[in-house]
């Protein structure tokens, strides 16, 4: 089974993430687990890949941001735009 797992962001290595985290790596036994996120942290996202999970960033911008917020509408369409095209298959 394959899943996409979609997520605002990997910026902070905190609670969420770390819930996550362990989540994924567990699901990953199991399924063919890819994760999304508008951005993510270089050193969060090779801790992921060490576990053999794959995150793919879809934008610069994220939740955390004024900039996303005052284009929510531009950026929501692009990201859904890039979901597409990462997931056709």
């Amino acid at each position: 089974m394959r899943v996409a797992w979609l997520h605002p962001h990997f910026q902070y290595w905190m609670g969420g993430t770390k819930f996550i985290f362990e989540v994924a790596r567990r699901l990953r036994k199991e399924m063919d687990l890819t994760l999304f996120v508008l951005t993510a942290d270089r050193g969060i996202r090779e801790l992921f890949e060490k576990e053999g999970l794959e995150v793919i960033p879809v934008s610069f911008t994220s939740t955390h941001s004024l900039l996303f917020w005052s284009l929510f509408p531009y950026w929501t369409k692009r990201s859904i735009d890039r979901l597409k095209d990462e997931v056709k298959d």
